[in-house]
């Protein structure tokens, strides 16, 4: 913090700090110098307009680091921590600067800050809340008195008062709530029914009986295909004898005995009365 302020009060030119400047050797003679590095952090109006802020915060009456001001031009600022509670203090600062010396105070209440702090060396006193403007502001005080004792103090540059750039008034881009369309899956046919549905099998997909009507239809075997009595009314007709031949005796007939169809024995053959009995075979 130190080094920081220290940047603003060098116009704005940044030091890397360090302990040793220099060393000499037991005749006096220099042996080491540190040094100088700088580079620029900030433009030298920036860094005074910066710094003359500050030396408001200690020269005007009623604020917080009126207590820090030294026997040279002062700058600086105060610092406040608390620990969840507005009441709880945990740390506070005092960091600020002359034109040559910069310097930060810092209090912490114990360990972590969560401690007390004993003001008598007894211990039976201990500091209430304190805050950048009180105990450390007083702190820098008195220390910075004894360094700058009998330095020139130098002086601050002048503040610039840089204009500021009219620029533009933020407005924060409006926020909308968009809903991602729903997008909605068409329903799919599922391969395997469910189990769970008592007919599996759905409506009966055989549709009506598809042997409809006894396709064999009436009884193919329809009325007796023999039909009636193939064997007609009795083809020997009246009985041939008739009456007593007074002819000739009976001879064989030449006519080949009647080949009647189906198996051997349903055909007619001569009887031995000369009679053709006909017939059909089945």
């Amino acid at each position: 913090m130190a080094n920081s302020y220290a940047t603003f009060g060098n116009g704005g030119e940044h030091n890397d700090w360090y302990v040793i400047d220099s060393v000499e050797d037991s005749g006096g003679e220099s042996v080491f110098e540190h040094p100088e590095k700088g580079d620029r952090a900030f433009s030298a109006d920036v860094a005074a307009d910066v710094t003359y802020a500050l030396q408001q915060v200690v020269n005007v009456p009623g604020a917080t680091g009126n207590s820090a001001a030294t026997v040279c031009p002062t700058a600086g600022k105060t610092g406040t921590a608390t620990a969840g509670e507005d009441t709880h203090v945990s740390s506070a600062w005092f960091t600020g600067m002359s034109p040559d010396i910069s310097t930060a105070v810092m209090y912490v209440r114990g360990k972590n800050g969560n401690g007390d702090i004993a003001y008598r060396n007894d211990g039976s006193l201990y500091m209430p809340s304190f805050y950048g403007g009180s105990y450390p502001a007083a702190t820098f005080q008195s220390y910075m008195n004894k360094v700058l004792e009998g330095e020139d103090c130098g002086e601050f540059a002048e503040p610039a008062y840089i204009e500021a750039d009219e620029g533009e008034i933020y407005t924060p881009p409006e926020t909308t709530t968009t809903q991602d369309p729903t997008t909605e899956l068409e329903p799919t046919l599922d391969d395997t029914p469910d189990t769970d549905d008592p007919n599996t099998d759905g409506p009966d997909t055989d549709g009506p009986d598809t042997d409809g009507p006894n396709t064999d239809g009436p009884d193919t075997d329809g009325p007796d295909t023999d039909g009636p009595d193939t064997d007609g009314p009795d083809t020997d007709g009246p009985d041939t004898d008739g009456p007593t031949n007074t002819g000739p005796p009976d001879t064989d007939p030449t006519t080949p005995p009647d080949e009647g169809g189906g198996d051997d024995d349903g055909g007619g053959q001569g009887g031995p009365e000369g009679g053709t009995q006909g017939g059909t075979g089945r």
